[in-house]
């Protein structure tokens, strides 16, 4: 299983001797005899020719290991997202197939220009929308569970990786006056932004992930979301990036104003 850090703590039990977390910024495994593609220097590997983020951890041999399917893709999916995709190319055509065939899980991670993030959302298949006759089929899949890459897989025609799945660390929920402000930014977005409007249960246990699933937040707040692993922080997170967001276009629309007035406000 290894020892997996984030944010500088274990995301799951380490079952190597050899390694203490206390003290040391990594986990020291064997290398993988298969040659698979790892970063054990931190400067960055390529797996399918695409550069993979720097990671502190080595890694052990999957010979004996269950792989989960992975999809790069330039989007970050989130824990109860559902997300439409259009799947056009042969290879992931076989592999959601598949996944939709024996219900399994695959795992959707951010391609941002040559690189790969390492900390994905896994998905599942909740239906095929749509078939065309050339073999492309439109499906819509439903986030489920975070997981950390520790190391990628070649041996089939699509990227595998052997991960290690992480939740929050405390079960701890943000206060009923931080739930209440983020939901008002959030609302006011939504107004600004002509979003649709949604309405959350502001006891859910992932709210912070519905929030921004449910408006047009950035890939890097989401990102930033899936590594966070307590709600409090995520709720503080989304809270910030809301009143930036809203900032940021009133002020845009005061300058458009300007613009229109010849430089005097209208009234």
């Amino acid at each position: 299983l290894g020892c997996c850090l984030l944010q500088g703590r274990p995301i799951a039990p380490c079952k190597n001797q050899s390694c203490s977390v206390a003290g040391k910024p990594e986990c020291t495994r064997p290398p993988d005899p298969r040659g698979c593609a790892r970063d054990q220097n931190g400067l960055g590997s390529k797996a399918h020719g695409v550069r993979v983020a720097p990671a502190k951890t080595a890694y052990c041999s999957m010979a004996q290991e269950s792989l989960l399917p992975l999809f790069p893709l330039d989007l970050v999916l989130l824990p109860g997202e559902v997300l439409p995709l259009h799947i056009f190319e042969m290879r992931y055509r076989r592999m959601i197939s598949k996944c939709h065939a024996d219900g399994s899980e695959f795992g959707i991670v951010l391609e941002s220009g040559d690189e790969l993030e390492r900390i994905g959302c896994a998905a599942r298949v909740r239906e095929i929308t749509e078939r065309f006759d050339d073999g492309r089929f439109n499906v819509q899949v439903i986030g489920s569970r975070r997981f950390f890459v520790r190391a990628f897989d070649k041996s089939e025609e699509y990227l595998q990786g052997a991960v290690d799945y992480f939740s929050d660390e405390t079960p701890e929920q943000a206060s009923a006056s931080e739930v209440e402000a983020m939901l008002a930014l959030a609302d006011e977005v939504i107004r600004l932004t002509g979003s649709k409007s949604t309405t959350w249960d502001p006891n859910h246990p992932w709210l912070s992930f519905k929030v921004a699933a449910g408006l047009p937040v950035s890939k890097d707040l989401k990102q930033q979301l899936l590594r966070t692993i307590s709600e409090v922080d995520r709720v503080e997170l989304v809270t910030i990036f809301l009143q930036a967001m809203i900032t940021m276009r009133e002020r845009r629309q005061r300058r458009e104003q300007l613009a229109r007035g010849n430089g005097r406000m209208r009234q």
